[in-house]
């Protein structure tokens, strides 16, 4: 018997089933982002399934793009990639202070590179992206927590750039650099930072403007820092 002479009725008949139906059943599940990836795929393959009109083709055409896309959750929130691009973060709730006075109260030690983004077309300014370690934050800004995918994200804009480079940084494959340590001097209104990881990278920075630091939770809320 093929699948399109089944019926709920047949089922329950033949395999002795109870089905059990409860209503809003989904009602407190919180909406999730689908990526542009599966908004393509459905524009491009669900009136091709809907012409061919057979379940084979709905099956491969439909459900599998959505299936995968269920599979294959993206490690960062679909917003950090679009506002890092776009350069939309929010900078009106960062705080403006100096590294010496971040060192006096936070560190990056054991927090995790996303990566540096340097809008060079437009200004003279870069955002370090980090997946900023909890377990040595303060409990009230965000309680211990060690499961990595739940710590919040730091980003840092520094203004008056001069020069970024890189030192000693090889192909790891698909794993993250972990920050190890990191220097800051200021001389004769320059000022010169160093962030060292744990594999032995190095990026050299030097700027002349202020620095702009700016938490967020996973799901966008800003942490007071």
């Amino acid at each position: 018997m093929s699948y399109s002479q089944f019926s709920i009725d047949t089922v329950e008949t033949t395999l002795g089933i109870t089905i059990v139906e409860t209503v809003g059943i989904f009602a407190d599940t919180p909406p999730v982002e689908y990526s542009d990836f599966l908004t393509q795929a459905l524009k491009k393959y669900i009136p091709l399934a809907l012409a061919i009109g057979t379940e084979k083709a709905r099956s491969e055409l439909i459900l599998t793009p959505i299936l995968v896309e269920l599979m294959i959750e993206p490690y960062y929130p679909n917003w950090l990639y679009q506002e890092l691009i776009d350069n939309c973060l929010p900078w009106q709730e960062g705080k403006n202070m100096s590294f010496g006075d971040f060192n006096e109260q936070y560190t990056l030690h054991d927090s995790y590179w996303i990566g540096i983004f340097y809008n060079i077309g437009y200004e003279q300014a870069i955002t370090l992206a980090i997946q900023w370690d909890a377990v040595w934050l303060p409990d009230e800004i965000k309680k211990n927590i060690t499961v990595v995918d739940d710590y919040p994200y730091l980003f840092i804009r520094l203004r008056g750039i001069e020069q970024v480079s890189t030192a000693n940084y090889v192909e790891i494959g698909d794993i993250s650099r972990i920050i190890g340590s990191w220097e800051f001097e200021e001389i004769e209104g320059k000022k010169f930072l160093a962030i060292d990881d744990v594999l032995g990278g190095q990026i050299n920075i030097v700027y002349k403007g202020e620095e702009t630091f700016l938490a967020l939770e996973k799901n966008k809320s800003i942490l007071n820092i």
